[in-house]
């Protein structure tokens, strides 16, 4: 998605934390309705490049396979689909970084 004729009034976080939602969502049905993410930190670096830090929050412990998903694909295809889309945004490179925590 290009980004480059868009105008809006929202904050940087705010949009971030909305990407970062949808493709939340988007993971499937079984996703738990309880699970939200968080910004804990966001920094650009001397290469101009932004790094963003992620928590993904869910109630159980059981709840974080789901999130993974197998080997780790489910939230490696959500890191990639943001990180695309973030950069797509700033018109610079994004790099995310996600964890799930309890």
């Amino acid at each position: 998605m290009k980004y480059t004729f868009q105008i809006t009034d929202m904050p940087p976080l705010t949009r971030i934390e909305e990407v970062v939602r949808e493709k939340l969502m988007m993971l499937g049905k079984e996703l738990p309705y309880t699970t939200r993410s968080q910004i804990s930190r966001i920094r650009r670096i001397d290469s101009g490049e932004i790094i963003i830090n992620v928590d993904i929050i869910v109630k159980r412990k059981s709840q974080i396979k789901i999130v993974l998903g197998k080997r780790g694909c489910r939230i490696r295809i959500m890191r990639e689909t943001v990180q695309a889309e973030l950069s797509s945004m700033f018109n610079q490179f994004v790099n995310v970084d996600m964890q799930v925590k309890l």
